[in-house]
């Protein structure tokens, strides 16, 4: 569905995929919505007419997450196969596909400057990949079950990550070091930087919402 923030009322309906919807996104122009499902496609909306522009096939399970590169040229996509397609934006062919997760792929995120792919799993790593070869660059291990989200922070430095192990962690996204751990009241299903990279949002099964401020190398709640 599309909302108008403002007023918070339903612009528009968009109907096509026949699994259910895990993840969206607005392209950085907001011209386009990318959505991901669990019938195994993307697909590409028209944001002002709320138009399917096209349907993007290739994985072989469900998709859980889905982004755009800041330039707006591509797409990544996380999968219950156990890997990450990069595709064409504008034609939405499949570019490449990452592989290296043992298991599902619960989200994903491309870095500020679009060099960098973020990914987070069921087998509790994330991974760093080079967005333009495909390759991995390193494994982020620290986690002892399923990443959930993860996310850059906006200057690209950052790496903030949500398990089911009922932590939140932060990361050196250059090292792949782990940097603080702040531990919620139950698995941390979605995490956030603010636009000033101050502060850290996130959410957990239990329905509470943590506001976190960055201070030093930890967090202040």
């Amino acid at each position: 569905k599309l909302w108008d923030a403002e007023s918070g009322k339903e612009i528009a309906v968009l109907e096509g995929h026949k699994g259910d919807v895990t993840s969206c996104a607005f392209s950085p122009s907001g011209k386009q919505i990318v959505s991901g499902s669990g019938d195994e496609t993307l697909k590409l909306w028209n944001a002002r007419s709320a138009k399917e522009i096209a349907t993007l096939k290739g994985h072989m399970g469900d998709v859980t997450s889905c982004a755009f590169s800041p330039d707006g040229k591509q797409i990544v996509s996380g999968s219950d196969d156990k890997t990450l397609k990069l595709w064409d934006a504008r034609s939405g062919k499949e570019i490449a596909t990452l592989k290296g997760h043992l298991r599902q792929v619960r989200s994903c995120a491309f870095s500020p400057d679009g060099k960098q792919i973020v990914s987070g799993s069921y087998d509790d790593t994330l991974k760093l990949w080079d967005a333009r070869s495909g390759k991995e660059i390193e494994t982020l291990k620290g986690h002892v079950d399923s990443v959930l989200s993860c996310t850059f922070s906006p200057d690209g430095r950052l790496i903030v990550s949500g398990s089911s192990d009922n932590t939140l962690k932060l990361w050196d996204a250059k090292s792949g070091k782990e940097i603080a751990e702040y531990l919620c009241n139950d698995c941390v299903r979605s995490c956030s930087i603010s636009g000033c990279g101050r502060f850290i949002a996130c959410g957990d099964f239990s329905g509470n919402v943590y506001m976190l401020k960055l201070e030093g190398s930890g967090f202040l709640l």
